[in-house]
Order: structure tokens, then sequence, then C-alpha cells
């Protein structure tokens, strides 16, 4: 009896269907990986939800075409084998015809699924804001996401965020206790979601400000240390006196040194006067009759020998007496005299002490002396202290003023602040810039705590006392729309909501099933490859229990595993669930959490390490409360040692 025969697949289509369908697992695990992290990311907008969707869309499409092209390929290959190339046309047709059916019912059941819910729209939204609660810490709904996770989410609480719409199904009144007990928790989440990048903006301008204010002080400061440290040696008005005393005493020690060299010279001159004879002696023997000298040298050696130089031969002589005895001595006096005004600046011989400060060579030197050690005084100087210290403080000021030129050029040319006053305390330094920081805002009393903010030293608190006012005056009323606002006016926004909480479940759904269902033909397929000529209802039989099997086991595996390990344990609220319509899609998620987690963990995290796929920005563990968001300065006063601009 001849046995049954089917169509078979050739070798090469099969081929070529493995690696489709590996590729499109590639794909399919890195979309359902996408899904987890744009449901659980704080930074999804209207953009990244149509890319989301579409995306999904498509390879949802692929997926169940690709499921499909077998059945095509044994069919048209039992009416059109006897023509290869239309064959291959119709195959074509219907895989194309196929995927654009598929992918338009798929956006059709989005479609409808926002449709059917419209009447959810104001409690989606609620939700979705509550959502980004949880994501930055700000809220949180302990029996559902345990508090501790919330800075770490494992892909068990991932998986169970994107099932989020379950809690209106828990509790009915949620949203009213949302909005009546936690509206400004909710005002901080709205404007956390909808102004974050003005936020940054503004926070930025801020303190970019309070930043160039205090560099601007110590610039400021420094240049003051700088020009006390050289005037730290400045003397009191005490130390001054002491100065001026021991200047006087010492004016009385340079005219007791006069008297003193009086003194000696009157002795000097006597002792001289006294060798006199001797002198004359000596000189009669250089003379002849008409008073020239014999031996020049000889005459020469004794007037040096008395006077250190030589002297004119006719100074000796008077009325034609060489040597006269009483020009020895007037010669002796002269010279001795001589010798007095060299070393004595000339200086009278019987000046009282009155007379030998006035006398110009002493003011001269006393000026001089006084001018070197940094006491500029007149050249008249009268010696009164008034005078002493006026010099003093002269040289003072003027070496103060060049200072002072210097710090104001320097900090002219470093800030565009002309002619900076010294000594300003740090309030009324700041005072400069009140100007331009009322200018910062249209409203003065913000531009007035921005100042008071800055005078205080402390940025901290610019979303609690400054930012988040401002926004209460314009957006208080828009963040907590009421339910029929959803009606019209937010409509879109309220659609939107629904798309995030009703769509990545049903997306999750819809790619893990087709995932699945398509990793038991590639299996099936690999395993039957060898058989690929055997076309008998033995091998098609073979092949269908294979893929029960394969089925069964990947449905039965991870659900034993998930319910053994009572994965569902750490969300006491689904057992709110037990016995209601609700129940299957409690045991179901048993199974979902494994398959996501085995998903998430390694072949998504396998993709992304390649570097050829992006996704969000997974920012939840960065994300902070509002009014910690802002860095902590010790305080303006102090130097600020770092340069700020968190984005």
């Amino acid at each position: 009896m001849k046995s049954i025969q089917l169509p078979k697949m050739g070798f090469y289509f099969m081929i070529s269907l493995i690696i489709a369908k590996l590729i499109y697992l590639g794909f399919e695990s890195y979309y359902n990986g996408f899904v987890i992290d744009v449901v659980t990311s704080t930074h999804v907008d209207q953009d990244l939800l149509q890319t989301l969707e579409s995306f999904g869309n498509r390879i949802s499409s692929v997926g169940i075409t690709l499921l499909l092209i077998p059945f095509y390929y044994l069919i048209v290959k039992k009416f059109f084998e006897f023509h290869q190339g239309v064959m291959i046309i119709v195959i074509v047709m219907l895989t194309v015809s196929t995927y654009f059916g598929i992918h338009k019912g798929l956006n059709k059941a989005v479609f409808e699924i926002v449709k059917q819910n419209k009447d959810k729209r104001y409690e989606s939204y609620y939700i979705e804001l509550f959502k980004y609660g949880m994501l930055t810490g700000k809220l949180g709904y302990s029996s559902f996401i345990p508090k501790e996770n919330l800075d770490n989410l494992s892909i068990y609480d991932k998986v169970m965020i994107s099932n989020l719409f379950l809690l209106t199904q828990i509790d009915k009144d949620l949203i009213k206790k949302f909005v009546s007990r936690g509206k400004e928790s909710f005002f901080d989440i709205y404007i956390h979601k909808y102004f974050q990048e003005d936020y940054n903006e503004a926070r930025y301008r801020f303190e970019d400000m309070a930043l160039r204010i205090q560099e601007d002080w110590d610039l400021y400061s420094d240049g003051i240390a700088s020009v006390n440290k050289k005037f730290s040696k400045i003397d009191s008005k005490e130390q001054l006196n002491i100065k001026y005393k021991k200047f006087t005493k010492n004016l009385k020690r340079e005219y007791t040194k006069y008297r003193i060299n009086v003194r000696q010279y009157t002795n000097v001159l006597n002792a001289n006067l006294s060798q006199a004879s001797e002198l004359n002696r000596d000189l009669i023997g250089y003379f002849v009759k008409d008073g020239s000298i014999m031996g020049k040298q000889e005459y020469e050696n004794i007037m040096t020998k008395y006077f250190g130089h030589d002297i004119n031969p006719r100074r000796w002589c008077e009325s034609s007496i060489c040597p006269a005895t009483r020009m020895v001595a007037k010669v002796i006096e002269e010279e001795t005299f001589a010798k007095w005004n060299k070393d004595h600046q000339s200086l009278p011989l019987n000046l009282s002490q009155k007379q030998f400060f006035k006398h110009p060579s002493v003011r001269r030197k006393v000026v001089k002396q006084l001018r070197n050690v940094g006491i500029n005084v007149r050249q008249n100087f009268n010696y009164s202290k008034k005078e002493y210290i006026a010099g003093y403080m002269k040289t003072v000021d003027t070496q103060f003023q060049k200072q002072k030129r210097k710090l104001q050029n320097d900090f002219a040319g470093k800030t565009g602040i002309k002619k900076v006053k010294l000594g300003l305390s740090f309030e009324q330094f700041a005072y400069q810039y009140k100007k331009e920081i009322m200018l910062q805002y249209k409203e003065k009393k913000y531009g007035r705590t921005m100042y008071q903010m800055i005078l205080e030293g402390d940025l901290t608190g610019f979303y609690e006392r400054l930012y988040k006012p401002m926004l209460r005056a314009k957006y208080y009323d828009q963040a907590f729309p009421e339910e029929a606002d959803f009606d019209i006016k937010l409509a879109e926004y309220g659609d939107t909501a629904i798309k995030m909480l009703y769509i990545p479940p049903f997306a999750i759904f819809m790619s893990l099933v087709a995932g699945l269902l398509n990793i038991v033909s590639v299996l099936v397929l690999m395993m039957f490859l060898y058989f690929h000529k055997d076309s008998s209802l033995k091998i098609f039989f073979a092949k269908l229990g294979a893929k029960l099997i394969i089925f069964t086991l990947l449905i039965y595996i991870p659900y034993s595993i998930g319910k053994s390990k009572d994965i569902l344990a750490p969300y006491p609220v689904l057992d709110t669930f037990k016995g209601s319509a609700y129940d299957p899609y409690m045991k179901t998620l048993n199974w979902l959490l494994i398959v996501e987690a085995i998903n998430y963990n390694s072949f998504y995290t396998l993709l992304m390490n390649t570097g050829a796929f992006s996704t969000v920005e997974d920012d939840y563990k960065a994300k902070q409360l509002m009014y910690t968001v802002t860095r902590e300065l010790t305080g303006l006063n102090k130097s600020a040692k770092e340069k700020y601009l968190e984005r």
C-alpha cells in the first residue's frame, strides 16, 4: 500500500527560515527588554512612546508572519510546484500581505485599547504621575513595590511596574486618595516630570550667578588680604609716638656728638699749635733770603708729615720774612679748620642746639635719613611730631593708593566692576550685583528672594524657596485637572497615559507569545533538518509532537520555577485578586516574571553589550527629590571649591 506523502520543505528554504527566525528573535528579545526599560524610565516623551509602539507592531508582525511562512510554502508548493517562479511570487505576495495585514491589525488593536478605555483617561493620568513619583522616590505603594526596592529595581519589580494598571482594579478610590492626601508630592512630581529641563536651566542660571558673585568675592577678599599683608607692619599712633621720641633722642645724641667733635677739634688745634715752634725751625732750613725754597722734595715731605698735603711756601711768609712765626700759627689754624669743614660739612664751631638743628646741612642730613626709612618729610622739616607723623603717613598713603589702584584695575579686568570700594562687607559687595539679580525674574519678589539666598550663602533652597513658588502661581491648578478636563482639553494627555498604562502589558504579552512560538519553530526545524527529504505522515506527526512537547516545557518549567520560588510573595497586594476574574492573570505572572528575567538578564543584556543597540536612559537610580537635587555648599561666604553644572 502506498504511504501518504505531504509537501516537503527544501533544505535551503529551511536554512533560510532558521536564519530569519534567529534574526527576528534577536530583535524580539531587544524589543521586549526595551519595553521594560521604557516603562521604568522617567525620560519618556510622546516621540519615544510613538517609536516604541511602531517598532513593537513591526516586530510582532514579522514574528507572526514568520510562523505562517512554512504553511504558505507547503500550500503554494502543492499547487504551483510545476513553476518555481510563480511559486516564489505567490509566497512573497502572501508574506507581504500577511505582514501588512497583521501590522494594520495591531495598530487598530492599540487604537481600540485607547478607545475602549477613554473613560480611564483621568485615572490613567494620575496613575502615570504616581508611577513617575515611585521612580523618583517621591511616592510609594509598599504592598505593590517594596519601598526598599525603589532605589534598585529588580527585573521582577520592573515587570510589576509595567502592570501598574492592576492598581486601579485593587482600589477604586485610589486616585481620590492620591490627589487628596498628596497634593504637594504630586505637584513636585508634576514639576519634575514636565519642567525638568526648565528647572535645570533655571537652577544653572541661579547658581552661575551665585558662584560668579562668590568667585568675585573671593578675588576681592584675596586682593584685600594681600594689601593688608603688605601694610600689616604699619605702626599705630602709639608706636609712632615711641618712634618720634626715639627720633628726638637721637637728635640730641647728634648734637652731643657735635659738641664732642668741637672739643676734639679744639684739642687737635692746640696740639698742632704746640708743634708750631718745631715746625718753624724745620721750615727755616728750606728758605733762602729771597723767600724761595731749597730742597723742594724735602719740603714736600715735611708738609705731608704735618698736614698730609703740600702747602704753598708763600703762606709761611710775612713782610719778606720766611717763615714768620705768626704765619706758622695762622697756617696751622687754617689747615686744622679746613679739615673740620671737610669732615663736618662746614658746620660752625659754636652752634647752640637750636642753631645746630636749623643749620641747612644738618637739616638736609636728617631729612635724607628719614626718607631712607620711609618717612617722607618736607625739605624744610621743622622736627615737630606732627610733621614727623605726617611724613610717615604720606609715604604709607602713597604706597596704599598705588596698591589700591592695582587691586581695582585687576578686579575690573576680571569682573568688569570699575573702581570697587575697599573694606566692603559681603552684603555691601553683593549689593553691586543686585540690579543684575533683579533682572533675572519678571516679578521683583523672586529677585529679592534670590538676592537674600545669596546673602545667606545657601543655594540648597532654590527649589523650595524660588522655583516651586514661581511654578505654583502659574501651574498649580493645571497640575490637578478634573475628570471633565480629559474629555476635550486634555484628551491627548489622557490617551498618552492610557497607552503608557495599558499598552506595555499587551506589548509584552504579544512579544512573548510570538517569540515563544518562533523559538519552538526554530528548535523543531533544527531537530528535523536532517529529515528534510522525508515527507511522510510519520515525520509530520513527529514534528507536531515535538512542537507540543517543547511548547509545554517552555510554559511549565518557568511557571513551576516561579511557583517554587514564590516570586509574587514580595507583592502582597496581588493576593487581592485571588478568586477574581484576574486570578488567571496572577498565575500567568509566575511564568511571565521568570521568562522576562531570563530574557532581560541574559539575551537583552548580551545584545546591549554589543553596542549595536541603544535604550532609553535608565536613570531611576540617579533620581533625587527636587529639594535635594541642588548641591550643598558650606556657605557663599566661604570659598566655593567646585564648579557646578549638573544636567
